[in-house]
């Protein structure tokens, strides 16, 4: 078993290596009992309680860990998504925008990052976090699709939102979600032709829910398949009155 506190430190990051937050929690617990005023173990603690869904231990743990050592990449973005849990949103968007903007973030990160700033709904700082992500790792493909998901959040013309969108569908042309959003945004420009070359051989019951039937459906019927038509229609929510 672990004495030293480096030794539970070890132990405890392992664990959260292995995709355990609750076992890393455990292990920094029992070194905590041994080593109160290591602020490391407070830090990998409140790290692992975070993923393991108790934001407000993490907090208590995270913030501990601060008055005894500066926190570290990781436990910053794990407060401040903590931070979020508890609806502390101007703590969380300090944290959130000092790791979006300072230049020792690990790239790994800045998706957290980006989707907290999301969820705080600042949504021009979480696009600008995309982009960076995009210009660091040019093969992120989430972070392409996480550009033009802001773009929209912005409200900007479908027209942009289509470079990263056909960017991150040719990085990942499995992703269902990548082609429905770029069908989406073909429909929005009035392409109905290219939307329905992305949708045609997508069911309506392969479709994630109702709204998505309702944004393809142009495109659907364009395409003249009329039984395929109908089903969208009903998938939509609409009677099947064949088209008129």
């Amino acid at each position: 078993m672990f004495s030293r506190a480096d030794e539970f430190i070890a132990g405890a990051v392992g664990r959260l290596d292995d995709g355990d937050p609750h076992a890393a929690s455990e292990v920094a617990g029992v070194g905590l009992q041994c080593h109160p005023d290591s602020g490391r173990l407070w830090e990998v603690r409140g790290c692992a309680l975070c993923l393991a869904g108790d934001p407000d231990e993490a907090v208590d743990c995270l913030e501990r860990a601060s008055l005894l050592v500066p926190l570290g990449a990781l436990a910053q973005v794990s407060l401040a998504d903590a931070y979020v849990e508890r609806w502390l949103p101007e703590s969380a968007l300090a944290i959130y925008d000092h790791l979006a903007r300072w230049d020792g973030t690990p790239v790994a990160l800045l998706p957290r990052v980006a989707a907290g700033l999301g969820r705080l709904q600042q949504y021009v700082a979480a696009l600008r976090t995309c982009r960076r992500i995009v210009g660091l790792r040019p093969t992120h493909h989430a972070a392409h699709f996480g550009v033009a998901y802001y773009l929209a959040r912005l409200e900007r013309p479908a027209a942009e939102a289509v470079p990263p969108l056909r960017r991150a569908l040719g990085l990942c042309p499995g992703n269902l979600i990548y082609r429905l959003n770029l069908a989406a945004a073909y429909v929005r420009m009035g392409r109905l032709a290219d939307a329905y070359t992305l949708a045609a051989d997508v069911s309506p019951e392969r479709l994630p829910c109702r709204g998505w039937a309702a944004q393809l459906l142009p495109a659907i019927e364009w395409g003249g398949d009329q039984e395929m038509a109908a089903a969208y229609r009903r998938a939509a929510g609409g009677f099947d009155d064949g088209g008129h």
